[in-house]
C-alpha cells in the first residue's frame, strides 16, 4: 500500500490550524518525508508510527517553511531513537554545512552519528531503494544561485508528483509547471501560494492526474 499524509499545508506564514509544508509517504517497507516545515517526531508518535521506520527525508529547497522541523527530527533520532537510519536529501551543500554547524553548538557530541547521512542532489533520479524511486525536477521558484526542485515519486505501482514551490507570477500561466505534472499520475500535489488561482487552474485543466491536492496555500 501507499499512503500520503499531509502534516503541513500552509505557506511561509502562520495560519490557524495549519502548519508549514510537510508531506509524509508511508509504504509497507518504510516512511519518507517530503519537506519538513513543522515538527514531525511528535506527530509520528501521536499516530503510533515507529520513527525508526523513516527511511529518507527529501527537501525541495532551503526556505524556512520547508525545513524548520528538520533539525528537531535529526536531534531526536540521534539521541532518543538509537535504531534510526536514514538519509537527508538536500538541494545545496550549504544546507548540510548549516545543519552540522548548528548541531556542533549543542552540548552533547552524540548529535553527530553515522546512522544519519546526507546527499546533495541535482536534477534527475536521486533515490531508489527498491521500495520507492524519486526523481528531482528543477523549478524556477527562487531564481539566481538558489536551487529548488519538485519530486516525482514512484512507489508500488503508484506515481505521485510534488511540485515544490514554483516561480512567482502575475500572469495567467505558470512558467515552470512541468510536463511531468500534466502526465498520468495517481496523485498531483501542487503548491498554490505564488500565483493566482486562475493561473493554477489553467494548468490543472491540462492535467491527467487521478487526484489533485493543493498545498502551500
Amino acid at each position: 500500500f501507499v499512503k500520503i499524509k499531509f502534516y503541513g499545508t500552509s505557506h511561509g506564514g502562520p495560519e490557524v490550524g495549519r502548519e508549514c509544508q510537510c508531506i509524509f509517504l508511508e509504504t509497507e517497507k518504510g516512511g519518507y518525508f517530503f519537506d519538513m516545515g513543522c515538527l514531525t517526531a511528535p506527530k509520528l508518535k501521536n499516530d503510533g508510527y515507529d520513527i525508526n521506520k523513516v527511511k529518507g527525508i527529501f527537501i525541495t529547497h532551503l526556505d524556512r517553511d520547508h525545513i524548520a522541523g528538520l533539525l528537531d527530527f535529526i536531534m531526536i533520532t540521534t539521541v532518543r531513537q538509537k535504531d534510526a537510519v536514514y538519509k537527508v536529501h538536500l538541494p545545496e551543500e550549504r544546507g548540510e554545512k548549516a545543519i552540522k554547524s548548528f548541531l556542533n553548538t549543542m552540548n552533547e557530541p552524540v548529535y553527530s552519528v553515522d546512522r544519519i547521512s546526507y546527499d546533495i542532489y541535482s536534477e534527475g533520479e536521486i533515490f531508489n531503494d527498491g521500495n520507492i524511486k524519486v526523481t528531482a525536477v528543477k523549478t524556477l521558484h527562487l531564481g539566481g544561485p538558489c536551487k529548488s526542485y519538485g519530486f516525482l515519486i514512484e512507489a508500488e505501482g503508484k506515481k505521485i508528483y510534488i511540485t515544490g514551490d514554483l516561480q512567482y507570477t502575475t500572469s495567467d500561466t505558470l512558467a515552470d509547471f512541468p510536463d511531468v505534472a500534466k502526465g498520468k499520475l495517481d496523485l498531483l500535489v501542487s503548491e498554490g501560494a505564488h500565483f493566482s488561482s486562475k493561473a493554477l487552474m489553467n494548468d490543472l485543466e491540462k492535467c491527467e492526474a487521478e487526484k489533485i491536492a493543493i498545498v502551500h496555500v
